[in-house]
Formats: C-alpha cells, structure tokens, sequence
C-alpha cells in the first residue's frame, strides 16, 4: 500500500484534461500547520465523498509540506518531494523525506499502517514552514534579584515567537486529533503557551542566579531562542515533532515598587556626576559614598521622616517623646527633615528650603 509518483504531460494542458480529480490540500494558509486533503473535479468541486481516497486517485504535493496518506488514523504513506502521485494500494510505501531528517522514517516505522487491507483512506498535508507571530506574555510577573540594583524586581515580558514541524509524523500522531480537519496558530494556545511561558521563567529566573542585569535581558533574543529551544526539546520536540524556532520579546514592563527602584537608582547616578562636579573627585566620591551608605530602601520608596530636636537635651528624635530623656515634644520643638541623597538633617521648621544646604539636592 502506498503511492507512486504519477506521469505528467505539460504537452496536454491542465491537470484536468489528465485526471477526473486531483487532490490537494483545503484552505492551506500560511497560519495553517495542518489540514485536510479534498478532491477536486475539473470544474473546481468538490468529488463525491471528498475524503476517501481510492486505489488510483491522483494526489498533489506542493511546496513546503508534506502528504500523509493515512488508513483508519494510521499512516500508510508519505511525501515532502512536491509533485503529483498516484495512490496503488498494491505498492510499497515511498517515504520520500525531501529535506526533512532521517528520524521522520523512523517515526514512520514506529506508527504506520498494520498491512491490512485498505478500508477508508484519507489524504492531510502539513506545513513545513516557520510559522511565525504567535504571540506571548507573562500573566504574572517574574521574580527577579538584580545585583546591581541590589533588590528582588518584578517583571512582565510580551513578545512573539515562531515554531517549525520538525518531524510532521509525531506531530499528526500525538497532537492532531483524528477526527480534526485542520490545525491553525490560533489553535495553538492552552498548554502549549502555559509550557512555554513556565520555560521561559525559568530560563529569565537563571539569568538572575547568574548575576545578569535586568536591563540587559532585551539583548538576550538570540541567546533566549537558543534556550528554549533547548529547554521544550523534550515535550515539544521529542513528542511532538515541534521546534521552536525564534524568541522576540517586544517589551519589558516593571511592577510599581521595581520602577520606583529603577528610577531612584538612574536619579543617584545622574546626582552623583553633579556632586563631583561640585565639590571636584575626591571629596565628591566621598559625599557620594556617604550617601550610598546612609541611604535606605524606604526612602527609595517614597517613605519619609520628620525629625524634631528635644529642648532639654537637643536629641533629635522621631517619635512623640525624647528617646533620650523622655521629654515630650511640642508644636514649638524645631522640626528636620533628612535629605533623601546625603541624609543629613535639614531644619523644615519655618520653611522647606528648595535645596538641600549641604549637598544641594532638590527638596521640591
């Protein structure tokens, strides 16, 4: 059982003015991975019983795919060459691979046809090219410590990805349903983003343990497609029969408090050549690892303290009473603020002043 490749004479015109019917693959598009096989007239319609295929029917093969001829849902033949064949039920399997790997045989004698005889034949097509702009993104955000920043950050990640059949036999096998007359990209979602969104976390969680800045990640595409590549091999490729092919991550997003950092830190940076513009290198570097050490993770979040200078034994405290003495303090007692870059005390009781006097940082 199995196909032979059929005579065709250009000289003649038309498929045809050859054949009753020809049968070719419905409504293949290029976000089609598989689709059934239909037969059609001369006239364009559609034969009879359009999906049984009889002893001596015509089938074409174009481009880019590849013909399954299968029995009852097991494969009897196969062909990626593009061209007509004839179906002889009395022949031998072809197996014509064109480009595809020597495992696809492999897979073929795992799966195929008992050797019965033929009761309900079918013809489907699968497509072999990338099929590309399937689109992805975090549902919640990933958990990443940045060394640089020296914090646990948040982020999302959107992007698109593109996948090939890599072995067209183990996909028709263990992921078209047999009753299915096609399979398109928008059919691929469900359980196969889940896995991949899960890979993917993990891939961007082990850039963290290697010490890579966040801010790098964007210029990871290349090495990011190779990872998850690496990283579904075994669920998608080994038994599915699908290669991921290229990762693209269009954008990043941070949640709030990860911005906040993100923005505080890129402010220090910028403080920091004005400092020393200031006070000139050596004594800059030391106003700015003063700050570096004093400053606190709260104050990069938005949390502030006003303090107030004790009028029996001038602590400066925070709270109601002095927590040296045990002096209560009054709406007279002289109030600080500290600066959120030097952290030294600012005297707010009068007036905020607009700079800080000894670092010259804003207080607006």
């Amino acid at each position: 059982m199995g196909i032979i490749r059929a005579a065709y004479n250009a000289g003649k015109g038309m498929l045809a003015d050859q054949w009753l019917d020809v049968v070719e693959p419905k409504n293949m598009t290029a976000q089609t991975l598989f689709a059934r096989g239909e037969k059609i007239t001369k006239k364009n319609k559609v034969k009879g019983s359009p999906n049984v295929i009889t002893d001596g029917s015509i089938i074409r093969v174009n481009e880019n795919m590849i013909m399954l001829l299968v029995d009852g849902g097991k494969i009897i033949d196969y062909s990626a060459e593009p061209g007509y064949y004839k179906v002889e039920n009395n022949s031998a399997p072809s197996m014509l691979n064109g480009d595809l790997e020597e495992a696809v045989s492999t897979t073929f004698e795992r799966f195929k046809f008992g050797g019965m005889t033929p009761q309900n034949q079918e013809v489907f097509y699968i497509n072999l090219i990338e099929l590309s702009d399937i689109k992805f993104g975090t549902t919640s955000p990933i958990q990443y410590f940045d060394n640089f920043y020296n914090a646990e950050m948040f982020l999302r990640m959107f992007g698109t990805y593109s996948v090939r059949i890599s072995d067209p036999l183990l996909f028709y096998t263990n992921v078209v349903s047999k009753s299915a007359d096609r399979f398109d990209i928008s059919d691929f979602s469900g359980q196969y983003q889940q896995e991949f969104l899960v890979a993917l976390s993990s891939i961007v969680s082990q850039y963290s343990v290697d010490g890579e800045g966040i801010s790098y990640l964007s210029a990871k595409g290349s090495e990011l497609s190779s990872a998850m590549k690496k990283a579904l091999t075994e669920k998608w490729r080994d038994l599915r029969g699908i290669d991921v092919v290229s990762v693209a991550v269009a954008n990043f997003s941070y949640d709030d408090k990860s911005q906040k950092i993100i923005n505080a830190r890129n402010h220090g940076a910028s403080l920091g050549g004005a400092v020393k513009a200031l006070f000139g290198g050596t004594q800059g570097n030391q106003t700015i690892k003063k700050a570096k050490e004093n400053i606190k993770l709260d104050k990069i979040l938005g949390k502030s303290e006003v303090k107030w200078s004790c009028p029996k034994c001038k602590t400066k405290n925070i709270g109601k009473f002095c927590s040296n003495c045990g002096e209560k303090g009054t709406s007279s007692n002289r109030e600080y603020k500290p600066c959120s870059s030097c952290r030294a005390d600012v005297d707010v009781t009068d007036s905020v002043p607009k700079f800080c006097p000894e670092c010259g940082t804003s207080f607006v």
